[in-house]
């Protein structure tokens, strides 16, 4: 979707999105919607009789989805009244509609969240981008990429972080059991969600806390949180490994020692660069919950990488040592300017 100014926004009624009275079968149903509103606002605002074409086949590649996946979105919106149909062209309707038409609706346990919650475009398109590249590279279920969209603005709506604009970073009165709870999710998925949220710089975890952060307002040099053990525990092996090779050679005779070859850290897999080449990730096993992991980010070399490159990281992401890019004499590729 073509990038506007970065206050482009709209506003999206909160028991919609969470879809408050269970109108919607297809979970991508609201996110569509907001596509539709990111792309039509004018119309709605200006020229609300307008017909327009929507092309379903960007969408889908937008949402890691199948075409048929988004018509199957557009007819619920059309049976819930926020989308007319005529012939081959459509009409869009607000989505405080939602409300209207169903909120006779007896729903327990609902608490009360904010009018409205605006989403900013370009905002919105680099929070699904950096899901993605954190879901898609491990082959993990892709509906995953919008309920983990609904996780993250089900958090800013009920901290009320999406109305304090000026707030870097707010502790969140959620915990994970009582997102399980209050989004019927499982707990394994929650558990990966929050960590794909905290991976990706949108949440931190600490302690059995959530705090939500302000992209625009956060600087991790002033709030400092600690790692998780198991990153702790692998990071310090490979700083151990990465200071080994970094030391200076102290004696150049003939008849000195050669020096031990650095080891290749037990679980380590490979690097990951980002897309500006700014920052190397190191991919690992992580043994205890068996996947395959992100973490302990370090400076890179600036230098994009190349097509290649970004494949290499991604499969070994997938595949890990099963990977053909995986080499133990080769694990120092893409190596870091210096440990973060």
């Amino acid at each position: 979707m073509k990038q506007k100014d970065d206050n482009y926004h709209v506003q999206i009624k909160p028991e919609f999105l969470f879809d408050k009275y269970k109108v919607f079968s297809n979970n991508y149903t609201p996110w569509v919607y907001i596509s539709i509103k990111h792309h039509y606002k004018y119309y709605l605002d200006y020229t609300p009789n307008k017909l327009f074409n929507i092309d379903v086949n960007p969408m889908a590649a937008n949402y890691a989805a199948t075409p048929a996946t988004i018509y199957n979105a557009i007819n619920e919106l059309e049976s819930a009244g926020l989308l007319e149909r005529n012939e081959r062209k459509f009409r869009l309707i607000d989505d405080s509609e939602y409300e209207r038409k169903f909120g006779n609706a007896e729903v327990d346990g609902w608490e009360k969240l904010p009018d409205f919650i605006k989403v900013y475009q370009n905002a919105y398109d680099e929070l699904l981008l950096s899901i993605k590249k954190e879901i898609l590279p491990i082959g993990t279920n892709k509906r995953l990429i919008v309920k983990c969209l609904k996780l993250y603005f089900y958090l800013m709506a009920y901290d009320r972080h999406c109305l304090l604009n000026k707030e870097p970073i707010v502790e969140s009165g959620l915990s994970q059991t009582s997102i399980e709870r209050k989004l019927g999710v499982d707990h394994k998925v929650v558990k990966f969600l929050l960590s794909v949220l905290n991976d990706r710089g949108y949440i931190k975890l600490e302690d059995g806390k959530i705090f939500t952060l302000n992209k625009d307002l956060y600087d991790p040099n002033k709030y400092l949180f600690k790692k998780p053990e198991c990153e702790i525990e692998f990071e310090k092996e490979w700083e151990k490994d990465f200071e080994k090779e970094s030391a200076p050679v102290i004696s150049k005779r003939a008849d000195s020692p050669r020096p031990a070859e650095a080891k290749v850290p037990d679980s380590f897999i490979g690097y990951f660069k980002s897309d500006d080449g700014k920052r190397i990730s190191i991919i690992y096993y992580n043994k205890k919950i068996k996947s395959m992991m992100l973490g302990g980010w370090c400076n890179g070399d600036g230098i994009p990488p190349t097509h290649e490159e970004y494949n290499n990281g991604n499969e070994l992401l997938q595949m890990g040592k099963r990977s053909q890019y995986y080499n133990p004499e080769n694990f120092r590729m893409y190596k870091p300017l210096k440990a973060a």
